[in-house]
């Protein structure tokens, strides 16, 4: 029976001991919020419990801002500027991504506010780049 009672304590004495050290490490946690937005501060969030970590390798890189600026020289080239100025970059890059290979009147029902007139240009524009880019980059 001795046993069992020194067997029953010693467990009863790690459990008390576990979660002793579980409590303690709770009270010590802290918040880490880490930036991956370079717009968005997160300085501000910081208090206490509650540590922030800039990332000043969040940036848009050299490649990104050479499409971007691409991407919307073509669209104030044909036009479409003006009637895509409530779309987010994800709808712009669909946009630009579409008119390469959808037709006219796809491209047309799809983006009812852009004019006509301005898909046309858009899409000659899109496969003139094209025709650059194919120039540039030998295959093989």
């Amino acid at each position: 029976m001795w046993k069992f009672n020194l067997a029953l304590s010693s467990f009863l004495w790690l459990f008390s001991n576990q979660s002793f050290s579980t409590e303690q490490s709770r009270t010590s946690q802290n918040i880490h919020v880490i930036q991956l937005d370079p717009n968005i501060d997160v300085k501000e969030l910081e208090s206490d419990g509650v540590k922030t970590y800039t990332n000043d390798k969040v940036k848009t890189n050299a490649t990104q801002k050479t499409y971007i600026e691409k991407r919307e020289n073509i669209f104030a080239t044909a036009g479409v500027d003006t009637h895509i100025t409530t779309m987010d970059s994800v709808d712009k890059d669909m946009l630009y991504s579409r008119s390469r290979y959808m037709s006219l009147e796809d491209l047309s029902k799809t983006y009812p506010k852009i004019p006509n007139e301005n898909l046309v240009k858009l899409i000659k524009l899109k496969k003139q780049e094209e025709k650059k880019q194919t120039k540039r980059t030998p295959h093989g």
